[in-house]
């Protein structure tokens, strides 16, 4: 168990270090959204659905009268801070689903909200589970190939863990190997449960891509057995509606929002779609609010012309139920802030549980390594190379994603894909050093350098912002922009740690330091005596 714990963990932890970072960060996506749009002050005047159902219904006629589909997503929560109005075109007079065009609006005028192009937030959540650069399929099977390693060294991992409790409140300082094991322990114990919940749930996600051939044995292997498991699935028995050919104006939206209330109660709608607007056929379905991963999907109909009621329509089973509290537990779709700040803290550590595990292997064997020969092994120095431009690389390379979205250029072409770009290249940069150097036997001159470059991204960011945008950290502090000053707060707070420990490190290399002072001395002197 112990051997398995070992290289379980040890073969996908660089990329498990990754997946957590981004992970963990996706927590907090929406907010990484506004800080990297720093142009767009949110409105603080709170708006009714009523306002914002007649401003998209006005946007929606001038643009697409004649359309598939219309959906409305009012702003109802920090995951939709605006008006989100979109369309499906029609391929032609008789039907048919065509382009899909989307825009948000200001809440408040309904006018057009012209953002900055950034990766932002989501980007690095899809990170965590679909990787970057290769296809989202083999990004996915990837990842949930290192779940399962993680699931099989966090169970291995408790059972070599015999005195797991005791364990957790025993801190060995300046024991070396005996010290990064209790960190390792700590780092383990503190978060356990959230671990396993946030491993296994991972995997019960993407359960449908890990084993198609389940749908396929029940549902046939053409792409409509896949439709109508995904129809019996999720409860779509939406009525399904023709274009008659004869056209017919949608009534004011409004009036069907105020009987959907009644039905479903007050406050509780959340979106809206219309299908075949423009049609004498049309349909109007208000979607209710889920506020929690066991409720009920409701949705009432109406004809969206007439205004006549068609039904009202509750989708709950067992295994939909299941499935979505399993995978809004991994998200943490329904938290509180409270709570979101003990998913993140929880996911910090498990990236420093990983970590410490990396560096651990390295540690024990290091002494090993330098006595029996004159040089360490090229594994030995691929492994300490690959933790050092990881582990302390990776973070830099996460805040330079940060630095590209307020240096460059707001007009430049493919500017998202350019601040993906610039944390890769960053990341490739870091890595090759730390291996460089590793492979030079010079690992903890590569650790210094990395947390020196550490302290300075973090904590020059915050500086940087001042410089390139009028939310800098005094007026965020004045006009009580708490997202702003959060991201300033953590950034110092990370530079002040990672300064913390390179002032440490730098205690650790006293000899050489005296060696080049007594050198210098030595050579004062002879020249000194050559004088005379």
């Amino acid at each position: 168990m112990n051997g398995l714990h070992t290289w379980a963990g040890l073969l996908p932890c660089w990329l498990l270090y990754f997946i957590f970072l981004t992970g963990t960060l996706g927590y907090f996506d929406t907010e990484i959204d506004q800080w990297m749009q720093p142009d767009i002050v949110n409105e603080s005047e709170p708006v009714s659905m009523v306002h914002s159902i007649k401003l998209a219904q006005k946007h929606l006629q001038q643009q697409a009268p004649k359309a598939y589909t219309w959906y409305i997503n009012p702003p109802a929560d920090r995951n939709e801070l605006y008006l989100w109005v979109a369309f499906n075109k029609l391929l032609n007079e008789s039907g048919g689903e065509g382009e899909y065009l989307g825009v948000e609006l200001n809440p408040l005028t309904g006018e057009a909200i012209e953002f900055r192009e950034t990766g932002g937030g989501q980007t690095l959540y899809k990170m965590h589970y679909a990787l970057h650069y290769i296809p989202d399929l083999a990004g996915t099977l990837l990842v949930g190939l290192c779940t399962i390693f993680m699931l099989l060294a966090l169970m291995t991992g408790i059972v070599i863990h015999k005195k797991i409790f005791k364990e957790f409140f025993t801190f060995r300082p300046r024991k070396k190997v005996v010290s990064w094991m209790d960190a390792h322990n700590v780092f383990g114990v503190m978060s356990l449960p959230f671990y396993l919940m946030i491993t296994y749930s991972g995997l019960v996600m993407f359960m449908f891509t890990y084993m198609p051939l389940i749908v396929a044995g029940a549902y046939s292997f053409e792409s409509k057995g896949y439709q109508s498991f995904g129809d019996d699935y999720l409860g779509s028995n939406l009525i399904e509606t023709k274009r008659s050919g004869t056209n017919a104006d949608v009534i004011d939206l409004t009036l069907l929002y105020d009987q959907a209330e009644k039905i479903l109660g007050r406050g509780q709608v959340r979106r809206l779609q219309v299908y075949q607007p423009g049609d004498t056929n049309a349909i109007a379905i208000f979607e209710a609010l889920v506020n929690h991963p066991v409720n009920e999907r409701v949705e009432v109909a109406f004809n969206a012309v007439t205004g006549k009621f068609i039904h009202s329509q509750k989708i709950t089973d067992t295994p939909r139920l299941i499935y979505s509290t399993t995978t809004e537990l991994h998200e943490g779709l329904f938290a509180t802030n409270i709570l979101r700040w003990l998913f993140f803290l929880s996911g910090i550590l498990g990236a420093a549980m990983i970590a410490t595990g990396s560096i651990l292997w390295t540690v024990k064997r290091r002494k090993r390594e330098y006595n029996e020969a004159k040089k360490p092994s090229k594994g030995f120095q691929l492994v300490e190379g690959l933790n050092i431009g990881t582990v302390a690389g990776l973070p830099i390379a996460i805040i330079i994603y940060f630095w590209a979205n307020r240096l460059l250029p707001v007009n430049m072409e493919d500017r998202a894909n350019w601040e993906v770009h610039c944390l890769f290249i960053s990341w490739l940069v870091l890595l090759v050093h730390g291996i460089w150097r590793s492979m030079n036997n010079q690992g903890n001159k590569a650790w210094y350098e990395q947390l020196v470059i550490t302290t300075l991204a973090f904590g020059l960011l915050p500086i940087v912002n001042i410089f390139t945008t009028d939310r800098g950290l005094w007026l965020s502090f004045i006009n009580q922009d708490w997202i702003f000053l959060a991201v300033d707060f953590i950034c110092f707070s990370i530079a002040l740690i990672c300064a913390a420990t390179v002032w440490h490190l730098s205690k650790k290399m006293p000899v050489k330091i005296k060696e080049k002072q007594q050198n210098r001395q030595g050579l004062f002197s002879l020249i000194k005596s050559n004088k005379e």
